[in-house]
C-alpha cells in the first residue's frame, strides 16, 4: 500500500522517530504496526499522540510485548481531532530501546468502500528525541495493475513515497528451493563459491540468509533444507523484493558491499522514491531459500536480455555492477 511521509524527527534516527509499517486493509478494516527508529540512542521512555482523519473509528493500538518494558495499549482520546496513544517505560537501564523497534499494533475501521485515511504524528518523544510532526496518508491514490506485473499509480505529487511489493507463493516456486540450494547455502557460509568462477551476486546472498539475520551460517543451510523437504519448522517461503538499482558496488575496492557476513536487512529493502525526481522504479525479485535462482519463469513472462543489464550498469557505473545479474564482464 503506498504511503506518502514527510517531517523526521529530531536527534540521532536518520528517519521518522515513529513511523507505521506494514500497513494493509481487509474490507473495513485497517491494521499497520508502530515502530520506533533510535539510531544509536538508548531511551528509557516514550509516547506517541497519533491523529486520525475523520473517517476512522474503532482505533486501538495493542502494545508490543517488550521484555524489561511497561508499554499501555493505545487509548483513544479527543483533543480537537480523534487521537490514539501508546506510552511506556522501561524497569532499568539495561532494558533500554535501541535502534528499531515495533512498540505495537494500529487497528481501525473505516467506512464500507472507503480507503483513504491520512494518519497524524502529532507529538512524541523517546528519552531526549522529540517527534517532528508529520503525515502519513494511504490509499489515496488510484492505481492499475497489468497481468504483465506493470503497476503504475496516478495522483502522486512531490515527497517521500515507500514503495513495497508482495507476491504470493505457487506449489512450482515452492519446489524450487531443493538440496542442492541448501549446500549451496553451507558453501557460502564457509568461504566457498557455489558459482565456480562466476561472483556470488547481493541478491544471492540475499536469498541465501534464510532467517534474515543478516548473516550466512550452518542454520541457514539446515533452513533451506527443511524449506527443500517441507517441514513444518521450516521458514515460510517468501518473494522478496529490492530496488535494481540498490547500490551494492563499493567503487573504490571494486567489489560487493555485500557478503556472508554483511547483508541488507529485509526492513531496508523497502524503495523509498521522490515521484518528482524518479517516475519509475523497478524491482528485482528474489524467493527466499532459492540461492541458485532456478525456479521456473511463468510463461508468458518477458525475458530482459544481457543489454538491458549492462546498459543499467553504465547508466549508474559507481552503484551497478553487472556481476550482480548473473553476468561475466
Amino acid at each position: 500500500m503506498p504511503n506518502s511521509t514527510g517531517g523526521g524527527s529530531v536527534g540521532t534516527p536518520s528517519v521518522n522517530l515513529f513511523e507505521i509499517r506494514n500497513a494493509s486493509q481487509t474490507g473495513t478494516n485497517f491494521k499497520a504496526d508502530i515502530w520506533v527508529n533510535l539510531g544509536s540512542s538508548r531511551v528509557e521512555n516514550l509516547d506517541l499522540f497519533l491523529g486520525l482523519s475523520s473517517n476512522a473509528s474503532n482505533a486501538s493500538i495493542k502494545a508490543s510485548a517488550i521484555s524489561g518494558w511497561t508499554l499501555l495499549d493505545g487509548q483513544s482520546i479527543t483533543e480537537g481531532v480523534s487521537i490514539v496513544t501508546i506510552g511506556g517505560f522501561s524497569s532499568s537501564q539495561a532494558t533500554a530501546l535501541t535502534g528499531s523497534v515495533k512498540i505495537g499494533e494500529l487497528t481501525l475501521s473505516l467506512p464500507q468502500g472507503q480507503s483513504e485515511l491520512s494518519l497524524g504524528f502529532l507529538s512524541g518523544e523517546a528519552g531526549l528525541i522529540s517527534l517532528s510532526p508529520y503525515t502519513q496518508t494511504y490509499g489515496a491514490f488510484k492505481d492499475t495493475n497489468g497481468a504483465d506485473g506493470v503497476y503504475s499509480i496516478a495522483g502522486l505529487t512531490s515527497g517521500s513515497v515507500f514503495i513495497d511489493a508482495f507476491k504470493a507463493i505457487s506449489s512450482s516456486e515452492l519446489s524450487a528451493v531443493t538440496s542442492a540450494d541448501a549446500l549451496a547455502a553451507l558453501q557460502i557460509a564457509v568461504g566457498r563459491n557455489p558459482n565456480g568462477t562466476a561472483a556470488v551476486s547481493p541478491y544471492q546472498f540475499i536469498s541465501a540468509d534464510a532467517n534474515g539475520n543478516g548473516s550466512i551460517t550452518s542454520a541457514d543451510a539446515l533452513a533451506i533444507l527443511k524449506m527443500a523437504v517441507r517441514r513444518s519448522d521450516a521458514p515460510a517461503a517468501e518473494w522478496l523484493f529490492v530496488d535494481e538499482r540498490q547500490d551494492f558496488w563499493n567503487e573504490t575496492s571494486q567489489s560487493f558491499t555485500t557478503t556472508r557476513s554483511n547483508i541488507p536487512l529485509e526492513k531496508i529493502l523497502a524503495v523509498l522514491v521522490d515521484p518528482a525526481v524518479r517516475s519509475e522504479v523497478n524491482l528485482v525479485a528474489m524467493l527466499r531459500g532459492d540461492v541458485n535462482g532456478n525456479w521456473a519463469r511463468p510463461a508468458g513472462s518477458q525475458v530482459l536480455t544481457a543489454d538491458y543489464f549492462t546498459a543499467l550498469g553504465d547508466l549508474y557505473p559507481t552503484a551497478i555492477h553487472p556481476s550482480q545479474f548473473g553476468l561475466n564482464v
